[in-house]
């Protein structure tokens, strides 16, 4: 194969750069500004600041790149925008195919990532992104090859398009349901449930006394109503502190903090591990047998803005991190409905959530069909069966 030239001979990248201080403003004077990747959305950018005096600029049609932090994440300038320090525009030369060069990127990102250097976040500087090895194949190659990966990527949108339909549905199912929560009576979470922190990790044991380690829910595994159990810590604990802390079916387990935006972030313990505890800074919620709250009513109950209104009210906020504690949560206000309403809730918002894993499932395929198709994209390995196992995963 014939040598890789390097990515700063058949692309131009231009290193964004901070300007002047005084001219940044946020009344549209001016470029719009892209600060770093935090300016970019779900499917594209949106800078929070301009200004009149931009070092670096942008031109449609160049690949944003973040550099700092988010090393690796990327977009497509729509128009001229000023460039900050958390990115560098990459423009391709004629030898090069804008999609091509595109997916490229995409497939060298982690190895971008990994030459980031610094204490407080990583960062890559030109000679990092300039020095990259890229195949310049005839430009009818390129455009095969950026086509497949299109119809491929296209086919992962579509997946999460829909994805993003039956969350809309599911909430929008909650809003319809329950409408104002203050038309039902109300009662203080203290009053219905069980509110416990969890345990602390460096407490001291006696040597004396018998242990077990067992695995733990910490923060990062407690989501927006769903469970990230990617990675799960295990932790040594007495046979009290098991009995203490033990996660039961039905459970609502809870962040005390984070982002403000987080706040009320949980889900639903289902015994998805056997012998689960949970660190200090998960909240349990266990609702009492008499108590006519369902678990999974509740957990939208808290998540909706209705929750978080209360939670932004009531945490101790410090540099962007809110808090909240147990006191505040035992007093959380619970609009009570009937059971029959909370029912009729639960049962549609399972069958939304089934339609739901078929369609995570499917992604996760295409996902892994994706990173194989692109890695083999560029190793020169993309051959015409590919193309009809991509019209055969567009009719499934």
């Amino acid at each position: 194969m014939k040598i890789p030239a390097r990515l700063d001979e058949v692309a131009e990248i231009i290193m964004g750069q901070a300007p002047p201080g005084e001219s940044y403003n946020s009344n549209f004077h001016g470029l719009p500004l892209i600060a770093g990747a935090g300016d970019f959305s779900k499917n594209g950018i949106q800078p929070k600041k301009y200004t009149t005096s931009p070092s670096k600029q942008s031109i449609p049609g160049d690949i944003i790149l973040g550099i700092r932090a988010s090393i690796g994440d990327k977009r497509i300038a729509d128009k001229k925008y000023a460039l900050g320090r958390g990115v560098a525009s990459i423009r391709p030369t004629d030898q090069l195919s804008p999609r091509f060069l595109w997916h490229w990127i995409g497939h060298f990102s982690k190895k971008l990532s990994e030459k980031g250097k610094g204490a407080t976040f990583k960062q890559v500087n030109r000679k990092d992104i300039g020095e990259l090895p890229i195949h310049v194949l005839p430009l009818s190659e390129q455009l095969r090859i950026a086509d497949v990966l299109d119809r491929a990527d296209e086919l992962r949108a579509k997946r999460r398009r829909a994805i993003t339909l039956l969350d809309d549905l599911a909430q929008s199912l909650f809003t319809t349901m329950f409408g104002d929560p203050d038309k039902y009576p109300v009662v203080s979470l203290g009053e219905l449930a069980e509110v416990t922190s969890g345990i602390t990790k460096g407490r001291k044991i006696s040597s004396n006394i018998a242990t077990r380690r067992v695995p733990y829910l910490a923060v990062l595994n407690v989501q927006d109503k769903y469970l990230d159990l990617t990675t799960v810590k295990s932790i040594d604990v007495t046979h009290s502190e098991l009995d203490r802390y033990r996660l039961r079916h039905g459970d609502l387990v809870l962040t005390e903090g984070g982002d403000p935006d987080k706040l009320g972030r949980g889900t639903v313990w289902q015994n998805e591990i056997e012998q689960c505890i949970h660190q200090n800074h998960i909240f349990r919620v266990r609702i009492n047998s008499y108590s006519p709250i369902k678990s999974t009513y509740l957990n939208w109950l808290i998540a909706s803005n209705r929750g978080k209104q209360y939670f932004l009210r009531s945490a101790k906020q410090t540099t962007g991190i809110a808090s909240i504690n147990a006191t505040q949560l035992r007093n959380f206000p619970v609009a009570v409905p009937s059971a029959d309403l909370q029912e009729r809730f639960i049962q549609q918002i399972e069958a939304v959530a089934a339609e739901k894993r078929t369609h995570l499932s499917h992604l996760a395929h295409l996902d892994a069909f994706f990173a194989s198709l692109r890695s083999r994209a560029f190793r020169g390995e993309l051959w015409q069966t590919d193309l009809e196992h991509l019209e055969g995963e567009g009719l499934s």
